[in-house]
């Protein structure tokens, strides 16, 4: 009787910890904002404030517009566009797990308007002023952002040209979203190329990444638990998909960049979804970046080599 009490106890704070962990990662994180100095010294990023900081200046500055449109089960989600004039091209970025567009999108945004593109900066669902209380982890926001992508060619025309960029879980939705068989909004063939920074394969896989090298603790029960307050959060089962098939069928060009050291997203998952790409690919790394820092630690090498990369697609 006593085993069966213990069983029953250590049962049940494991349900505990699954709850309580799954609410706490998959909740509507607070909006934070990288102009506060406090703010930006507790984040990962500080380390690269020189660069950081004024680029979200400059995004701050600009005269963004503020567009909207329903997900498919029925949020209203919203991003900034900052349209060029003369601009055939636009980048479509998908901002990281935990951030906001206008922080983690700030240096790519701003290359990209210098460069003459438009720019769009989405808010995923559950962050910012986009609508929904819990996050997904790219699997409900592949949708949104195919549809995000038809709205940019809806408001700059039939030639377009759409360069698809996200950052860690904005990686992981733009990896969703390349997927042919989702049966709802198509990829518009407008969308040229892909950049893809430290971006996990599967919403199980980096479930089973946090709750080992961050909890601690064993995967089993732990990991299935969270998979079904997953499923509960958002009507979905997390770990029915994985990135590395649908990069085994697509056919756009996929820039990947992951930093060597990174710790909450290991390098091996853009290694193995590099391996599988079947498209043109090029794959840029950084011995010395932490999490979605490839660019900022190497920042001229990085443009560089992705300039060169999207040249001939955006011809």
């Amino acid at each position: 009787m006593g085993l069966l009490i213990t069983a029953a106890l250590l049962l049940c704070a494991v349900i505990l910890i699954a709850f309580f962990a799954s609410r706490k990662a998959l909740r509507r994180p607070p909006s934070l904002d990288f102009r506060d100095d406090e703010v930006l010294m507790h984040s990962e990023w500080f380390a690269y404030r020189d660069i950081i900081r004024p680029a979200v200046d400059w995004v701050y500055a600009q005269n963004w517009e503020t567009l909207s449109m329903q997900s498919a089960d029925g949020l209203t989600l919203r991003g900034l566009w900052l349209p060029q004039k003369g601009a055939t091209t636009a980048l479509i970025l998908m901002h990281g797990y935990g951030s906001l567009p206008q922080n983690d999108g700030a240096v790519s945004a701003r290359w990209a308007a210098q460069k003459g593109y438009s720019v769009f900066l989405p808010w995923q669902r559950g962050y910012g002023e986009s609508g929904g209380n819990y996050t997904a982890l790219g699997r409900l926001e592949a949708e949104d952002c195919r549809r995000w992508a038809q709205k940019i060619r809806e408001l700059m025309g039939p030639d377009c040209k759409l360069i698809l960029g996200g950052v860690s879980m904005g990686s992981a939705t733009v990896f969703h979203a390349l997927d042919k068989t989702s049966g709802g909004t198509p990829m518009p063939e407008n969308v040229r190329a892909v950049v893809c920074d430290c971006g996990y394969t599967s919403v199980k896989d980096i479930l089973r990444h946090v709750v080992k090298n961050y909890l601690h603790l064993r995967s089993f029960p732990l990991l299935q638990l969270c998979c079904l307050f997953f499923r509960l959060y958002n009507g979905i089962w997390p770990g029915k998909t994985d990135a590395v098939e649908y990069l085994k069928e697509t056919e756009l060009p996929i820039f990947f960049s992951h930093g060597k050291a990174d710790r909450l997203v290991p390098y091996e998952m853009t290694e193995r979804a590099y391996e599988a790409c079947a498209s043109p690919k090029h794959l840029f790394t950084c011995e010395n970046a932490g999490h979605g820092a490839s660019a900022l630690v190497e920042r001229e090498r990085y443009y560089a080599e992705l300039e060169k990369f999207l040249a001939p697609y955006l011809k």
